[in-house]
């Protein structure tokens, strides 16, 4: 089932209530090049990183992978990498441009439109799921943990 982030879960809406940033806003984009003294050391060969909010996200993992190897792959990165949850994905769409005014715009970051990512958000009815991103349209959809998907991940400024 693809949807967009119309239906949110519960926990997104508390989320929302207790000092997430207004979704309406748009967050600022702002590139990191590797290399750079605001870059996130592990993630400089994965090319660009972005960061969003209070959030560096890296550039797109070498492969696809299963959700369990996606979450190893990033804490591998560095100390506080991980996985990005369903809601800080919400708030990458929102920079992007995902919103009523419907100017969705992937170019906006290095190789989103080709791909996607996981988020570490698990299902709430079924454990064997997770949320995914589709980079080219800014659909979320539910995914079997078991599936390849591309890996995007963030570390806390």
């Amino acid at each position: 089932m693809r949807t967009k982030f119309t239906n949110y879960p519960l926990f997104v809406l508390f989320s929302i209530c207790f000092g997430l940033p207004a979704l309406a806003e748009k967050p600022e984009i702002k590139p990191i090049s590797p290399g750079s003294e605001a870059a996130v050391p592990g993630y400089n060969v994965q090319g660009m990183m972005y960061q969003i909010d209070n959030l560096v996200w890296s550039g797109n993992a070498p492969r696809r992978m299963t959700h369990h190897a996606a979450s190893y792959y990033c804490r591998s990165l560095g100390e506080n990498s991980r996985l990005p949850t369903y809601v800080e994905a919400r708030r990458l769409l929102a920079a992007l441009g995902q919103g009523p005014e419907g100017d969705y715009n992937p170019d906006l970051i290095e190789g989103m439109r080709k791909s996607g990512f996981w988020t570490s958000t698990i299902d709430s009815t079924d454990s064997s799921l997770a949320y995914f991103v589709f980079g080219n349209d800014g659909y979320v959809d539910l995914g079997s943990l078991r599936i390849e998907i591309d890996v995007r991940c963030v570390t806390p400024v």
